[in-house]
């Protein structure tokens, strides 16, 4: 998958969207409290509970709130995607302000569908454990 996108990210410009930037702007927004799929809300549920160790969680969430705010702004089309991996919302915002101050469209790209595919490959290997072995009945 992860070789399937370098090779269409050599044909996406970057001053406009292309297909990939379709798919990475559908990505919800970190620290969303609406988000349709049930892994993905339970991935936003333990971010908050792991916290930063400091501040409300009004606070972080505002300052989520800021920092999707901001890099939207200098990354047009796109949201910010990362696998959190049960990392404190800390980590993952001082990854963000990286990713926003480097302001490298390119690599940010790359990255985020990294990002997408490290996603995709945790929720298949959960949900094959949630699967009923062979030979079992599904009820």
């Amino acid at each position: 998958m992860f070789e399937l996108a370098q090779g269409n990210l050599a044909s996406v410009d970057d001053k406009g969207p292309g297909e990939l930037d379709d798919i990475l702007g559908a990505h919800p927004r970190l620290g969303e409290k609406k988000v349709d799929s049930a892994l993905s809300r339970d991935e936003q549920a333990r971010m908050r509970a792991a916290g930063t160790g400091s501040g409300s969680s009004t606070e972080e969430e505002e300052m989520l709130r800021r920092l999707n705010e901001e890099y939207e702004a200098v990354y047009p089309g796109l949201r910010y995607v990362v696998f959190v991996n049960g990392r404190s919302r800390s980590v993952i915002m001082d990854d963000m302000r990286m990713r926003i101050q480097r302001v490298d469209p390119k690599l940010e790209r790359e990255q985020a569908i990294q990002a997408m595919c490290d996603i995709a490959a945790d929720r298949a290997a959960k949900l094959l454990c949630e699967a009923p072995m062979d030979g079992q009945d599904i009820e």
